[in-house]
């Protein structure tokens, strides 16, 4: 007989493992934040990137045209599935000992080293400043696909984001289980 429990052991015990990965559209005057282990976004007109950096990712900027402080690679204009595994090195914060303020550059895809240690990966569609606000001052828009890689490898790990996909291990798992659960509901033997 088969036991489903040992099955739903095995299942939970070889770790389901998430990414998490979204689209994010952010439009600003002041600072904005985003962090990919949760997909959270925050704006702040007042303070600096540098005020609270354990919180955020990506640092954008109150520019005439969009920048960002982030830890990260340009793998220039590129797909987005042609990034595959993120460099161990290379990283602009890495080199420079401080995180960097640059343009962000529409187009481009990057691989972004989170405040976590873990990896996220993410391409600009849209990098566009909008005018002079008059209370707040410079508007920028910048629109970006991105993938939290949960574990540091593409898969990642279970990190509460949107847009969870599975990895091949575990579709494989859940088709087992489905199997499983096919073969109790015909009536054959299961504890």
């Amino acid at each position: 007989m088969f036991d489903m429990r040992k099955l739903l052991l095995i299942l939970l015990t070889t770790g389901l493992v998430f990414s998490s990965s979204g689209t994010t559209t952010m439009q600003w005057p002041g600072s904005a934040y985003f962090n990919f282990s949760s997909g959270a976004k925050s704006y702040d007109y007042v303070t600096s990137h540098r005020e609270n950096p354990e919180s955020y990712d990506i640092a954008l900027e109150p520019w005439n045209k969009p920048g960002w402080c982030t830890n990260f690679i340009d793998m220039g204009d590129v797909p987005l599935d042609s990034l595959a595994t993120p460099p161990a090195s290379g990283y602009n914060d890495d080199i420079k000992g401080y995180i960097d303020c640059v343009d962000v550059q529409q187009g481009h895809s990057y691989w972004v080293k989170t405040r976590d240690g873990k990896y996220a990966k993410l391409k600009v569609a849209e990098a566009k400043y909008l005018g002079n606000d008059p209370e707040y001052g410079h508007m920028n828009r910048v629109r970006f696909e991105w993938i939290y890689l949960g574990n540091g490898t593409e898969g990642g790990g279970n990190n509460g984001g949107s847009n969870l996909s599975l990895c091949p291990s575990s579709v494989a798992l859940i088709l087992l289980l489905g199997a499983t659960l096919l073969v109790c509901i015909n009536g054959l033997a299961c504890n």
